[in-house]
Parts: structure tokens; sequence; C-alpha cells
């Protein structure tokens, strides 16, 4: 069933997901997401906790999942154009305690296990978090960190965009998902997400338009990747290895003398940098003497 408090509404929104849940049980679940405008939308799982929804307004919502008595709060969760995947997950106890505390532990060693590269014990440590507290936006961030090591990336794809939709103003959460794109050579969904990690954090626009650069080139737009590196040299806090990745594509595309301004640039922040001699050798190419 779906209610809204409105007429007729022109959107481009659909939901679909699933409820997961440790113990079997007969019951379903009601999920409803309310949004702006006294808009409501609500349905009652099947008997597989699986969710379909759609006609909804992109946006940002609060969702409130329902069985019996008991009922569990997302505050914010964002919806975009065309379809999102959910995956939520009910808690097997209702103990405020004690879900914190598990949910606490459990992040805890799985974050041990992720800088030790133990991604697989990494990742089932932050299923077990989640299982308690599913609307942690780090903790579906981790998750998403760690499927990444283990090069499941597709998996990783739908931890890292159930992060973005929990906290949307967090620009690494934009970046992560651009990062994992450009991993799987989906470099046109990556430079959106790269982007918008830029707009929500000026500060580091000068890593997250390089991504973006990255991502261009992958996809062939020179011109355009040339402009993002342009912008993102701009913030002092760039990785050095821009100016050098600047230069080598300008020494392509030109003009020449910008060419020899970055490559010089990056020899002076990091003269025995990992790509200081292909840095010498444009310079070289371009009829410019680099320093010793």
């Amino acid at each position: 069933m779906i209610t809204t408090a409105i007429g007729c509404l022109l959107t481009a929104a659909s939901v679909t997901g699933s409820i997961v849940v440790n113990e079997p049980t007969e019951e379903g679940w009601t999920i409803s997401f309310a949004g702006s405008d006294e808009m409501r939308f609500e349905q009652t799982t099947d008997s597989d906790g699986r969710f379909s929804l759609s006609g909804m307004p992109p946006g940002t919502y609060e969702v409130r999942i329902r069985q019996g008595r008991r009922t569990i709060t997302i505050p914010i969760l964002m919806l975009e154009d065309g379809q999102n995947e959910l995956r939520l997950f009910w808690p097997p106890a209702f103990d405020e305690t004690e879900r914190l505390d598990s949910a606490r532990t459990a992040f805890q060693e799985g974050s041990i296990d992720l800088s030790g590269g133990e991604y697989g014990r990494a990742a089932e440590r932050f299923l077990e978090a989640l299982q308690w507290d599913t609307a942690q936006a780090p903790v579906w961030a981790a998750l998403a960190l760690s499927q990444v090591g283990a090069e499941r990336y597709e998996e990783a794809l739908n931890s890292g965009m159930m992060a973005l939709r929990l906290a949307p103003g967090e620009a690494a959460y934009h970046n992560n998902v651009g990062s994992t794109l450009f991993r799987m050579r989906k470099y046109a969904q990556a430079v959106p997400r790269y982007r918008r990690a830029a707009e929500l954090n000026p500060d580091g626009r000068g890593l997250y338009l390089s991504n973006s650069a990255a991502a261009l080139i992958a996809l062939g737009h020179d011109r355009d990747a040339a402009a993002a590196y342009e912008q993102a040299v701009k913030d002092p806090n760039v990785p050095v290895t821009s100016w050098f990745h600047y230069g080598a594509l300008l020494t392509r595309i030109g003009p020449a003398e910008d060419a020899k301004r970055a490559l010089l640039r990056y020899l002076e922040l990091d003269p025995g940098g990992p790509y200081a001699q292909p840095a010498r050798k444009r310079l070289r190419s371009l009829g410019e003497e680099p320093p010793p």
C-alpha cells in the first residue's frame, strides 16, 4: 500500500530492498518512508522481508520499520533518481544498552581487522554491528572498504551507497563510491560522485577533482580532465602527484608552457618522488632542462 497526502506527483525514484533477520519469522514488517510536505509511502513486506515502492520523489526520508509493537527508526535516508536498492537489518534484541554495546564491540573488532588487512573477517564483524544498528553510516562505509580490499566490488558499491544514503552530506562517502565505480571501470558513473564530493567539501576538492580527472582521462575526455586538474591544483592541499598527472596530460594536449609549469611544480614539491624521473623525461621532451 502507498499513501500520500498530496495528489499526483511526477517522480523518478523507486526503491526495492529487504529486511534481514537472524531468526526466521512468519510475521512481516511494515516499512514507511515519510518525506517533506506530509508525504508518506508505506508497504508491508512479503514473507522473505522484501519490499518494492515506486513513484517516490527523490530526496531524504525518515524511515520506520514496524513489526507488532516494535519499531526501529532511521532518521535520514536519501533516495536518488532511478532505482535505489536497500538492505536493512532487524535487530536480534531491543534492549538499548545491549544494542549499543554489541554494535560498538563488533565495529571496533572489525576496524582492527580492517587495519590488519583481514578483509573477510572485518566484513563479518561490520555486518554483525549492522545487525544491531542498521542506521550507522560509518559502519556501512567501513564494510564497503573491507569489501574493496577483498575485491568484492559489487558488494562494496551496495554498502558504499548505503553509507551515502544514510549520510548524504558526507563528502568522503561520495568519493568512496566514486572510487569503487572507478575500480569497476564505470568511469562515467564515478565522475558525478567525485564532483559531488568536491561540492560538499571544498577543502578536499584537490583530491576529489583529481579523482574526477582520472576518470575523465579513462573516458578519453582529456580536455575535461585538464579543466578538472586546473581546478584541483588551486587547492593547497591537492595531492602532490596531481601536479605530475596534470603536467603529463598537458604534455599530450598542450599548452606546452602550462605542462612545463605543472611538471616543475611537481619536482619542486617532491624532487625524489615516484614520478620524478618521468617528470624530468617529459620536461626534456618539451625542451626544458629539469632541475638536478
